[in-house]
């Protein structure tokens, strides 16, 4: 990532350095999967798994059910903040947020497809990380489907039918999450209509960190319905059903001799 922007073509350029967007993006997913494993790890130590199984044996199997939703649909908002987050480095390295400056519509179309393909660029296919256009529609695509889905689950999941099943942690984040992410919408979209200022971009920016952070929360929270701990829980009462069987098969077999 230097060796694109401070070059030694670019030691005399101080007022526009830039760096490869390729480099940009690879640099900040791999700085956001080492936040996201040591988070991981973290709350792991603050909230051991040792009641998991109990708060598990504890439900119902609709309950289990409803609640397996809800750790999807939480895994996926997760998965869409990090890619929306990945694009947006892709935004910030073609110094796309300085173009289209309107919303919700770019150029007064809501696709401007005459500005997202150029065909200059080849193979095509780089329009999605090269093009000015291409590259900011995808990232308000995909912030709009993340915020959306955000929406849906905290709805579903702050519902009657689902919100006393919950765990106190599991709400606290669920409407942590909900709160980051309007934030983060609302910045995303000052910054675009005031043309980038530095200090509203860098909230944007350490807005995204924190609702991937709310997200991996609430997954966290909710591994009392994760496959592993289920799984472990449909062994150990068939283990129990073996053994209740055994003590009656004895005598049985005793008397058949």
């Amino acid at each position: 990532m230097v060796k694109s922007g401070l070059g030694e073509d670019r030691r005399g350029d101080r007022k526009e350095i830039r760096v490869s967007p390729y480099r940009l993006a690879t640099h900040l997913t791999m700085a956001f999967s080492t936040y996201s494993l040591l988070l991981w790890t973290g709350l792991d130590l603050l909230h051991p798994s040792s009641r998991l199984k109990s708060i598990a044996s504890s439900l119902s199997k609709d309950a289990i059910r409803k609640l397996k939703y809800v750790r999807s649909g939480s895994i996926g908002v997760t998965t869409l903040t990090a890619l929306t987050a990945i694009s947006g480095a892709f935004v910030a390295g073609n110094d796309a947020g300085n173009a289209y400056n309107t919303f919700p519509l770019m150029a007064d179309q809501w696709i401007p497809w005459d500005d997202m393909i150029d065909e200059s660029i080849q193979p095509l296919y780089r329009n999605i990380f090269e093009n000015t256009a291409t590259v900011q529609w995808d990232h308000r695509a995909l912030a709009m489907t993340t915020a959306s889905s955000i929406l849906g689950l905290s709805t579903m999941a702050l519902s009657k039918n689902f919100s006393h099943l919950l765990t106190p942690q599991a709400r606290r984040g669920i409407i942590v999450m909900t709160t980051a992410g309007i934030g983060q919408v609302c910045l995303g979209i000052s910054t675009l209509l005031l043309y980038v200022p530095i200090n509203i971009a860098a909230a944007h920016q350490l807005g995204s960190l924190a609702l991937l952070s709310s997200g991996l929360y609430v997954v966290h929270s909710l591994r009392y319905v994760s496959p592993r701990v289920i799984q472990s829980i449909s062994k150990s009462s068939a283990m129990k059903d073996v053994a209740n069987i055994l003590p009656r098969a004895g005598p049985m077999m005793a008397k058949s001799k």
